[in-house]
């Protein structure tokens, strides 16, 4: 009897229908692996979507944020501005013939403001007040309210030194005319003492001329006060001098210049007065602007978290 084992040894004819078996799990599991591919692509698309948004969501709030800061800062600095030039109006009606000096506010909020607006931070304004009914009209209320403090300041500050100019020119104009009184007063006294010694002071002209020497040159010490030059001096010799001086050419050209003088004093009160009143309107004039900054600003405070 012949036995015979092969070990190692099969052969298996699955035939055609093996190959296609083979062939549509390869299919299936490619096709698999690929959805799978897909899904997470897509949640890592979802989610650094959601990171862009956030991102953008944070970039909107700053925005916001910043534009509120500006506002706090410019109406802080428009209010600032606005009183003290209330308090410069209140000192020029109180003396209108003495140069008063403004304080200006050393601050560019104002300004800032003013070119903050951008398409970005209009984006991101209406998103965050994507419920407001007028949020168009408020975002454009903002821009317009900073603009018109803006302006309205500017306009003052302008205003004032245009005001400070001209009234310097006057005062230099009023100082010459003195000058000139005092200088023609003294040419006569001396006149009068040469022609009659020692008896000159029975001379009523010199007398009487005299005693505004002595009045200019306690009206001329330290700082010129506009307003005693005018009282002391000018007035009363624009009042007495015809009656008092027998010489009339001189009487007549020195009632000429004092004239003058005070008609140039009388132009610098009325200019004062005038710029008092402008300034004193500032308030009125910039009040609503300021309000609807405020307002703003309370907005955003109940909108966002700060």
């Amino acid at each position: 009897m012949n036995l015979n084992f092969n070990f190692g040894e099969h052969y298996y004819d699955g035939g055609s229908g093996s190959f296609l078996t083979n062939v549509l799990v390869a299919f299936i599991g490619a096709f698999l692996g690929l959805l799978f591919a897909l899904f997470v692509n897509r949640i890592f698309e979802k989610r650094g979507k959601h990171n862009q948004e956030e991102i953008k969501k944070g970039m909107d709030i700053e925005r916001i944020r910043y534009l509120r800061i500006i506002l706090k800062s410019a109406t802080k600095t428009a209010k600032e501005q606005v009183t003290h030039y209330f308090d410069l109006a209140e000192l020029v009606r109180k003396n209108p013939l003495e140069t008063q000096m403004p304080i200006q506010v050393a601050s560019y909020d104002v300004w800032r403001l003013k070119n903050l607006d951008s398409i970005e931070l209009f984006d991101s304004y209406i998103k965050n007040f994507s419920s407001s009914k007028d949020k168009i009209k408020d975002y454009k209320n903002i821009f317009g309210s900073g603009d018109y403090i803006y302006e309205r300041l500017n306009e003052a500050k302008a205003q004032n030194e245009r005001h400070r100019n001209f009234q310097h020119k006057d005062e230099l104009f009023v100082r010459d005319c003195v000058e000139e009184i005092y200088l023609q007063i003294g040419l006569r006294t001396n006149n009068l003492q040469d022609t009659f010694g020692e008896k000159v002071t029975e001379i009523a002209d010199y007398n009487y001329l005299s005693q505004f020497e002595k009045i200019y040159k306690s009206i001329s010490k330290g700082a010129a006060d506009f307003k005693k030059v005018r009282d002391l001096y000018l007035k009363p010799l624009h009042d007495t001098i015809l009656e008092n001086i027998k010489d009339v050419n001189f009487a007549d050209s020195l009632f000429s210049v004092v004239k003058k003088a005070l008609s140039r004093l009388e132009n610098i009160e009325f200019n004062a007065l005038e710029f008092a009143k402008d300034m004193g309107n500032i308030e009125s004039d910039t009040q609503k602007a300021i309000e609807n900054l405020n307002n703003q600003i309370e907005a955003i405070e109940k909108k966002i978290e700060l």
